[in-house]
């Protein structure tokens, strides 16, 4: 038999977007087709696995009081953003408190009283009401996905739909966008993806 050979890294892969994109924020949007574009370049803590059930992407775990009112995520370590920084409990909550104040689905976190970081890789939410297994889909729909940039950024860009700078941990990261013409990604070589099997998002 002949032996397997090796796939070289390399070469541009174009794909056609039916319409432009109306923003690269995608925190302050459900339009299309930025899921198609900045699911490659942000993660969130969590996102869609193959059964479109919720499942983890910069979360390591979650746990839940009984009563639903405490969330409790712990992040994968070592995870760096396209700028080289690496990424903490810090990035997460001021991601959160700005898709809080611009996500269309940012509504969904109206219970939510006040963000913990107790230390860089814990990120806990507490809740007037009982928030159930519901909270992880929503923070994961693609729809308008929650998604972690650098702190500095999220407190940065206050003006929904726009970004200051377009920096995610993903694996592809954001080159420039040439409005009517193409929006360019490149891979990201010091990307840490999970060490579990791929699964959908």
């Amino acid at each position: 038999a002949m032996a397997q050979a090796a796939v070289a890294p390399g070469g541009t892969l174009n794909v056609g977007l039916h319409i432009p994109l109306s923003t690269l924020d995608w925190q302050s949007t459900v339009s299309h087709p930025l899921p198609h574009v900045m699911g490659h370049v942000f993660e969130g803590l969590y996102g869609f696995g193959k059964d479109f059930n919720a499942a983890p992407e910069l979360a390591e775990s979650v746990e839940a009081t009984p009563d639903g009112l405490k969330w409790t995520f712990t992040l994968r370590q070592g995870v760096k953003f396209h700028n080289g920084d690496v990424l903490d409990s810090g990035d997460v909550k001021a991601s959160l408190e700005r898709w809080k104040a611009v996500g269309p689905q940012g509504a969904g976190l109206a219970a939510l009283t006040s963000i913990e970081t107790p230390d860089a890789n814990t990120v806990v939410l507490n809740f007037s009401e009982p928030m159930g297994r519901f909270l992880l889909l929503m923070l994961g729909s693609d729809e308008n996905k929650f998604v972690v940039m650098p702190k500095e950024i999220a407190e940065a860009s206050t003006t929904p739909g726009q970004l200051t700078e377009v920096v995610g941990t993903g694996p592809y990261r954001f080159v420039e966008y040439n409005e009517d013409q193409y929006v360019k990604l490149e891979k990201f070589a010091d990307y840490v993806s999970r060490d579990d099997g791929p699964n959908y998002q």
